[in-house]
């Protein structure tokens, strides 16, 4: 299936091919048994070309991480620990603590600028 791709791209390198061996003259056979000769001079350079567009899009498709591995992992579980959930609520217990004494001592009506 993944091959059916590569048709259109078979198809217009062999345009390219076609047409160069028709600038230079080698296009022109009349007979049949000329023209199954002639398939080598189109078969061995669509084949290059196939097999460089192969590897291109081998390479590529590695790099974005399509190795064929059935074990692939789109996100990471990230577990917190008893430690994080300890420091989260010393960090929480601070914040309260700081609002609640400043509250008291008056620091927001300083700030509003009502005294």
């Amino acid at each position: 299936m993944a091959g059916y791709q590569f048709l259109p791209l078979i198809k217009d390198e062999f345009e390219i091919i076609r047409s160069a061996h028709r600038i230079r003259g080698a296009g022109r056979t009349i007979t049949l048994l000329d023209k199954l000769k002639q398939i080598k001079n189109y078969a061995i350079p669509l084949l290059a070309s196939g097999i460089m567009k192969a590897e291109r899009t081998a390479v590529a498709m590695e790099s974005k991480g399509f190795t064929g591995d059935r074990n692939r992992e789109f996100h990471k579980v990230i577990t917190v620990s008893k430690k994080g959930w300890i420091l989260f609520c010393l960090l929480v217990s601070i914040v309260l603590v700081s609002a609640f004494t400043s509250h008291k001592l008056g620091y927001p009506a300083l700030y509003m600028g009502e005294r």
